[in-house]
């Protein structure tokens, strides 16, 4: 019996003799990308029969998909870390959901691990922000900024929907409504990003919010 091992990793060769001295040879070739059973054939003038060995080998579906600016991985039930691949890979802070939105353009990608198995998915280009969600517009303020507790809205526009993400893009739930006041007050110290959809665009910017 051969423990199961991750997709990628080491197999060794299987043994050519059995434990009572028979001895033959596997097929197929050694796969170590999928489960796989294997035949020994002994070699002939033997006296012994054909027998399988079953190879389990986990594998994680590292494929995601993209709406808008939120990448999602499509593999469940995981643990998740997503990484900046612009910078080395290097892991994003608190970014450990299976989503991910970003915050600014740039190519992400996830870790993925299950079962004591670990993957990387391709890394996701995101390009869309400056044209979709412009930092600064001249046509919608928000103000004062920084702020302690409330942070004001001035556009012309319908407001359809406000949310707020913390500066690693985690969707952060606060009550919030679509009008042009959003109090702010329960959030923590530290740098957010904004996001106003109106029936014309959707605006995003980023705010501070003192102690």
């Amino acid at each position: 019996m051969v423990a199961p091992i991750c997709s990628g990793a080491t197999l060794s060769a299987l043994p050519l003799t059995s434990n009572n001295g028979i001895t033959g040879s596997w097929s197929p070739a050694l796969d170590n990308t999928e489960t796989t059973t294997y035949t020994f054939t002994p070699d002939a003038g033997q006296c012994a029969d054909a027998a399988t060995l079953t190879v389990e080998v986990n594998t994680i579906d590292i494929s995601t998909t993209l709406n808008d600016v939120t990448i999602t991985a499509l593999q469940a039930g995981a643990t998740y870390q997503w990484v900046d691949c612009e910078n080395g890979n290097l892991p994003i802070e608190e970014a450990n959901e299976q989503s991910f939105t970003a915050t600014e353009n740039g190519q992400y990608a996830v870790i993925i691990e299950l079962g004591g198995c670990s993957s990387i998915s391709d890394c996701v280009t995101i390009n869309s922000l400056d044209i979709k969600n412009p930092e600064l517009r001249s046509d919608l303020v928000i103000y004062p900024n920084p702020t302690s507790s409330v942070l004001n809205i001035s556009t012309d526009e319908i407001i359809k929907s406000i949310r707020i993400f913390d500066i690693l893009g985690k969707n952060i739930v606060i009550p919030t409504s679509a009008d042009n006041q959003v109090n702010v007050e329960v959030l923590e110290a530290g740098t957010y990003f904004i996001e106003i959809e109106t029936e014309i665009k959707v605006y995003r910017k980023k705010f501070i919010k003192n102690k």
